[in-house]
């Protein structure tokens, strides 16, 4: 069942993918048209290369290679290349991210892992013209750097919170979601010395917020203003 649900999603992946690349060959004198096509196919090939992480990740842990990271400009960079690809072509996305440069320690590729699952988890909860806010910010007591994840979507029930980082649990329809990503999420976080908090409300929207601790021997701005 769980290596069907799996398959019968990146089996719908690739098969758009396909199509798109038929329409591609059959518009090259159509540049918007070919364009358009270009960034879903774009898409979908981010979506692919993500369930292989994911897969990865689940198959074969990764022991993270912890360094010092701006994580505003991890956070920044990921979702650029998300709405460049065309995976958040249909939100909005409103960015607050804290003023002050802090560090933690982080692998980064893990943490993109992070950002790519909780986005593309955003995007698939909210309709077109949804809004997904970004925050960063230090929390009161200066131990924790904070990363905020909040959409409009359709929220998650309350029967259902208690599940929903549990692998191959999903509230999405067949061939939608593996149930892979949020325990994933889970997993790196909590290798990272961290931990998850989430709120959510049927027809209001989901916030994932993700504590990270900071790197305190690291040089940062001075006078910080905790939230």
């Amino acid at each position: 069942m769980i290596a069907g649900s799996i398959g019968h999603e990146l089996n719908n992946l690739v098969s758009g993918l396909l199509i798109h690349a038929r329409l591609l060959q059959q518009s090259s004198d159509q540049p918007e048209k070919v364009k358009s096509i270009a960034e879903t196919f774009a898409a979908n090939l981010e979506k692919v290369a993500l369930h292989g992480r994911n897969l990865l990740s689940l198959s074969r842990p990764t022991k993270p290679r912890f360094e010092p990271l701006d994580l505003n400009a991890v956070l920044d960079e990921t979702t650029e290349t998300l709405l460049l690809t065309g995976v958040l072509k249909y939100m909005k996305v409103e960015k607050k991210y804290s003023r002050e440069r802090v560090y933690i320690y982080g692998d980064r590729n893990l943490l993109e892992q992070v950002i790519r699952n909780l986005e593309i988890n955003a995007a698939h909860a909210m309709q077109p013209g949804g809004r997904l806010t970004l925050t960063t910010r230090l929390e009161k007591n200066g131990e924790y750097l904070l990363m905020e994840f909040k959409d409009t979507g359709h929220g998650i029930a309350e029967e259902n919170l208690k599940k929903i980082f549990l692998p191959f649990f999903t509230t999405k329809s067949e061939g939608v979601g593996t149930g892979l990503g949020l325990p994933i999420v889970k997993d790196i976080v909590e290798q990272h010395n961290g931990h998850l908090t989430l709120e959510s409300q049927v027809g209001q929207g989901t916030t994932i917020t993700v504590h990270l601790p900071v790197a305190k021997d690291v040089l940062f701005t001075k006078n910080l203003t905790l939230s």
